[in-house]
């Protein structure tokens, strides 16, 4: 719905001339700002241009938005939680050209709560040792406190370079 909400604003407004729409851009902003629904706030902001009085004001609430959608990104979780999360056993198989990994993976939750999802970080090493990739992937597993289970054909991804080893971590849980 804020897609076409969003779509609908920018065919009314995208056609009128920026420096004469700077202080109807900023209270379009100021309002979608208020209401929390920063994308459409963001837009009418960058909108003004640099040589109208209400840049500076404009560039605030964008750097507001922006601390605001650094804190929507993945947060690694409660360290004490997650360390009650074990990997017991974890294998892999590739494919010919050690690209494609599959995995399977043991995770006991010694924790007082049930496991809702956990991400798993596959960190992948040439030959030398090297790192040649890090990819995380989020397994559902409902998996009941003080239980064990097997999470199999687990699919991070491509490694685009041969690898000949693997390890992994928890790097979130949610419970």
């Amino acid at each position: 719905m804020k897609k076409i909400i969003f779509s609908l604003l920018v065919i009314l407004f995208g056609c009128s001339d920026p420096a004469d729409q700077a202080g109807t851009n900023l209270k379009k902003g100021d309002e979608f700002f208020d209401k929390n629904e920063y994308e459409v706030a963001e837009y009418y902001y960058e909108k003004i241009p640099e040589e109208s009085p209400l840049f500076t004001q404009a560039q605030k609430k964008l750097n507001a938005i922006a601390m605001v959608k650094e804190q929507w990104k993945v947060v690694a979780g409660d360290p004490i939680e997650i360390s009650n999360i074990t990997i017991v056993e974890h294998k892999y198989n590739t494919d010919s050209s050690s690209t494609l990994p599959i995995h399977s993976v043991t995770l006991t939750n010694r924790y007082w709560k049930k496991l809702k999802s956990v991400d798993i970080q596959f960190s992948y090493y040439d030959i030398s040792g090297n790192i040649v990739a890090k990819l995380i992937t989020e397994i559902e597993t409902n998996l009941d406190s003080r239980n064990q289970r097997v999470y199999e054909n687990i699919s991070p991804g491509t490694v685009r370079e041969r690898f000949v080893s693997c390890e992994i971590k928890i790097v979130n849980a949610d419970f």
